[in-house]
């Protein structure tokens, strides 16, 4: 006897495009309901009671119904949201076939003789649905749903070509493949050979030629170009680790000292990559007993180059720059952690080179409390504030930078505002 659940999980690019957008929700809002259990794409098919359930009688069922079905389309293409038996739900929605409202439909029927259906289960309009965020998102829900809708809305073609029969902890218990009609244990529902061969009876059944395979040696030599492309150049700068008073004095929507490290060394992981370049404007740490720039470096992917602030030390495994001179897709940028030559700390050789600078700066030190001179993007000063509190927390990559077209930005406050124009 065991708890069980039924549904289709996506593949393909449908698949990492709402993953995608999963932790990019979870990260620009700070809410984990979605992602809290590593989250797999998926359309729920028969949510069933929570009471214990004869899992042979639901493979039995599932088998009925499957053996009836095997091109079974539906399309991916709208958001909307409901609300659901823990709050409101923001959803990736599909447009069923009349092959899959009456898969879905016998499917119920089946299972409804051995469990009881949820509530969710007889809704005469089944809700076919991909969760994007629910659970915590209550209270952000109105800007969460903004940020959605101002999305290109997906438009995917897809196959129901397995059909997913999950235990306790959301594990594979079994999955039934429409097109090969054969039962799959969990180490072949996870075996990409034969997930090539579903997908290779599913072009034929769909009339369409073989998929063409590419030789090993063109796609060894199209995955190195790819990785070299891949490669890309970061901003960041005042992470201040280990500095509690930092929260209160730049209003950082951290907690505590503990929850601001983590989540700005999840972040940082998160979105960069091994052979990624990473420029780091100063600030590394900061506070009583607070660990040295060396060990956060340690956490941290990319290659790094580090320019010196103001609560940096000497330190004997990491070089600090007083200042870089970057050249990028024909623009010019000084790295310096303060831009102010103004500032009695900066060092001789930083005061001449700012003094005699008429391009763009990257900087850091201004933090979020200097916002009138010295905001995201000021166009008159020809200044880029990369402290953490305006770059949502994140690095910033120099192409996302650059397609702002920063020429023509006259002020913007934050990564996350509207731009003022000249």
């Amino acid at each position: 006897m065991a708890v069980f659940f039924i549904e289709f999980r996506f593949h393909g690019e449908p698949k990492h495009y709402l993953k995608g957008l999963m932790h990019e929700v979870a990260r620009k809002f700070r809410v984990k309901g979605a992602i809290k259990h590593r989250p797999v794409p998926h359309m729920a098919l028969f949510y069933g009671s929570p009471g214990k359930t004869d899992v042979r009688k639901v493979l039995a069922a599932v088998e009925k119904v499957g053996k009836q079905y095997r091109l079974v389309p539906f399309k991916v293409d709208k958001f909307d949201w409901r609300d659901g038996s823990e709050g409101k739900v923001i959803a990736a929605v599909m447009s069923a076939s009349p092959e899959l409202e009456k898969l879905r439909l016998e499917l119920r029927k089946e299972l409804s003789k051995i469990c009881t259906p949820c509530q969710f289960d007889t809704q005469p309009d089944f809700w076919f649905h991909s969760v994007i965020a629910f659970k915590d998102i209550d209270r952000q829900f109105e800007d969460i749903w903004r940020y959605i809708n101002k999305k290109e809305k997906p438009c995917f073609d897809q196959h129901l070509v397995r059909i997913t029969i999950l235990g306790e902890g959301r594990k594979i218990i079994r999955e039934y493949d429409l097109i090969l009609k054969r039962w799959l244990n969990r180490r072949e529902a996870l075996s990409r050979r034969l997930w090539q061969k579903t997908m290779d009876e599913l072009r034929e059944l769909q009339g369409l030629p073989p998929e063409k395979k590419q030789p090993i040696l063109e796609r060894i030599i199209g995955y190195a170009k790819d990785i070299d492309i891949k490669k890309s150049v970061y901003l960041i700068g005042d992470t201040h680790f280990d500095h509690a008073n930092i929260i209160r004095y730049v209003h950082r929507p951290f907690r505590n000292v503990w929850e601001m490290n983590e989540t700005i060394v999840r972040n940082w992981n998160e979105t960069i990559k091994d052979k990624d370049t990473v420029y780091f404007l100063g600030d590394w740490a900061f506070g009583r007993g607070h660990k040295p720039a060396r060990y956060w470096q340690s956490k941290l992917k990319g290659h790094i180059v580090s320019i010196k602030g103001s609560h940096d030390r000497g330190e004997k495994d990491i070089r600090f720059e007083d200042f870089q001179v970057l050249q990028y897709h024909g623009y010019t940028f000084l790295l310096i952690h303060d831009p102010d030559p103004d500032n009695p700390k900066q060092t001789e050789k930083q005061k001449l080179k700012l003094e005699e600078w008429r391009g763009w700066i990257i900087h850091g030190h201004k933090h979020n409390n200097d916002m009138r001179d010295y905001p995201f993007i000021n166009g008159e000063r020809k200044t880029i504030n990369v402290s953490v509190e305006l770059i949502n927390y994140h690095p910033l990559s120099l192409d996302k930078l650059l397609s702002l077209n920063i020429d023509s930005i006259r002020r913007m406050q934050t990564i996350d505002s509207e731009a003022e124009g000249w």
